[in-house]
């Protein structure tokens, strides 16, 4: 129904979508069956805390049907709000295990405050990584 609607895209995100994962790769594979041709999703990229448990769980979206389309993505999010519970080093595993799997850049959308560690250890994992398995966009967030 959605393509019919003239919805192409389907954009999974929360909270953590992927604390469902057999949720999310039902969606994703429901959405191919029905023509939907974007599918993106945003996560903190908690499960990625191991070269292992990275590729396992992108082997499962790429299964799903995720990056079958030329425009769909994952997007982590991530910064000094985040870094409390998810460390960066899971964003450096989780951009080789992307770029193996996906053969495309990760997106991580950086939402950091005054915190200049954050944008420190970024740094660090964008050069030990490489820009071709990641893109970056930062946006600074301070809380209220």
């Amino acid at each position: 129904e959605m393509p019919a609607a003239g919805i192409a895209a389907l954009h999974l995100s929360g909270g953590e979508p992927l604390l469902y994962p057999d949720t999310v790769c039902q969606l994703i594979e429901d959405a191919r069956a029905v023509g939907v041709s974007r599918i993106s999703l945003n996560t903190n990229g908690f499960w990625a805390s191991s070269e292992r448990a990275a590729a396992h769980m992108l082997g499962r979206l790429s299964q799903a049907g995720l990056f079958q389309g030329s425009e769909d993505f994952i997007k982590v999010s991530t910064g000094a709000f985040h870094t409390e519970f998810v460390p960066f080093e899971n964003i450096r595993v989780l951009a080789l295990a992307h770029r193996a799997v996906a053969s495309r850049a990760l997106r991580v959308d950086v939402a950091d405050g005054s915190e200049p560690s954050s944008a420190d250890a970024l740094r660090r994992i964008v050069d030990r990584v490489g820009l071709d398995a990641m893109t970056v966009e930062w946006r600074n967030v301070l809380p209220i």
